[in-house]
């Protein structure tokens, strides 16, 4: 063999090597949903950009603008009351992260003795699935 198809061999392989080196494209699929994932984000609703989730360490407000916060949206937190302009938790993720619990929940800054227990799971790396709607996540 001469040196040009010896060179040339080399070159496939390297190139092969480290193009098996590469990180993965990390378009499409679900991310792992983890409570660290949530911490420092906001999940805004992908009908109504106005409808958004904001996760603390420990706690997460649920807001709808200056308005108050659509009841069917309202009613998987706080039931049949009328809809709030702001409601806050405590949170953890539970039942393997694909339980988000609600407790110590304030509804409009007056405490409740009410829980709740959501749905939640990754609809791809920038959607989060929360109850029976989904919603973009961002820091």
């Amino acid at each position: 063999m001469n040196s040009k198809a010896i060179a040339t061999i080399l070159f496939v392989l390297t190139s092969s090597l480290l193009a098996g080196c590469q990180p993965t494209p990390t378009t499409g699929g679900d991310s792992p949903l983890t409570p660290s994932r949530l911490r420092g984000s906001t999940a805004t609703y992908i009908g109504n950009r106005d409808l958004t989730w904001s996760f603390a360490d420990t706690t997460v407000q649920f807001t709808h603008q200056d308005k108050v916060i659509p009841g069917e949206f309202a009613s998987e937190i706080v039931g049949e009351e009328s809809p709030p302009k702001i409601i806050s938790a405590s949170w953890e993720l539970t039942d393997g992260n694909r339980k988000l619990h609600l407790f110590n929940i304030t509804i409009d800054e007056e405490p409740s003795d009410l829980e709740a227990s959501l749905p939640i799971a990754p609809a791809g790396h920038v959607r989060i699935n929360l109850g029976s709607y989904q919603y973009n996540l961002g820091r």
